[in-house]
């Protein structure tokens, strides 16, 4: 049986939930996962044992889900480990560089604007902070290194949820140039969506061992044009979310 203490702790873990989402966020200034600073982010041990804390509890008191969904606590911890593993890797090269847009991402997902997509900061498994939504309309964007310089490596990651109508990209390519006008694609994939609709994910793709020397990479993903006829809201425009350009 439940101690009085159990009881209480069981009722302070939903606060505890919203705590540690919000950290996740990057939008709070009392909780952050990380200490901030201007030249590198460090992990607040405070925060993450938290996180510990509440995936233990929630194993003691027996809470097998967190959502609807099926979402486990220990999803939600692996979940934040790879937040934090990504928004503290500063060797990107496209961290704080100049990105540009052809077409504007939705106003109702802005995210951080533009510069979400090279502020190193990584989305969670909740497109409502940190995803960079564009609403039947394709990702076209450009990161300025600003001098040319060996790149090796390009990845980004995509929010699947179709629940919400949000796909994996019909086509995604990676391109590289040295004057911002001519390109050459060194990346093509086209990602399958499978018929899911209550299990979100989180999808990176990543293109290594390019042996590539350029100053601009472009990245070109394209939303399905339709929702598929599985879907209940088939013939709809569905939903692209991205998060961040890693390029190393």
């Amino acid at each position: 049986p439940y101690t009085y203490a159990d009881r209480l702790r069981y009722l302070e873990l939903s606060l505890d939930f919203a705590i540690l989402e919000l950290a996740a966020s990057d939008l709070s200034e009392t909780y952050s996962f990380f200490i901030k600073d201007e030249e590198e982010r460090t992990v607040n041990q405070e925060m993450v044992d938290r996180l510990d804390r509440f995936v233990r509890d929630c194993r003691k008191l027996d809470i097998g889900s967190l959502a609807e969904m099926g979402y486990t606590p220990e999803e939600f911890r692996e979940n934040i480990e790879k937040y934090l593993y990504k928004s503290a890797d500063s060797k990107s090269l496209s961290y704080k560089k100049p990105v540009s847009l052809t077409h504007a991402a939705d106003p109702r997902y802005p995210a951080n604007g533009t510069r979400s997509l090279t502020d190193g900061i990584a989305g969670i498994l909740n497109y409502s902070y940190n995803w960079l939504g564009f609403y039947g309309t394709d990702l076209e964007a450009v990161v300025d290194l600003e001098y040319k310089q060996p790149i090796n490596e390009i990845s980004m990651d995509f929010f699947f949820y179709p629940l919400s109508w949000i796909f994996l990209p019909q086509d995604i390519s990676y391109y590289v140039s040295n004057n911002g006008k001519s390109w050459r694609e060194v990346y093509h994939i086209r990602p399958e969506n499978p018929q899911i609709l209550a299990k979100p994910t989180i999808k990176t793709f990543r293109a290594d061992d390019l042996r590539a020397n350029a100053r601009y990479v472009k990245v070109v993903a394209k939303v399905l044009p339709k929702i598929p006829e599985w879907h209940r809201a088939v013939g709809n425009p569905a939903w692209l979310f991205t998060d961040e350009i890693v390029i190393k």
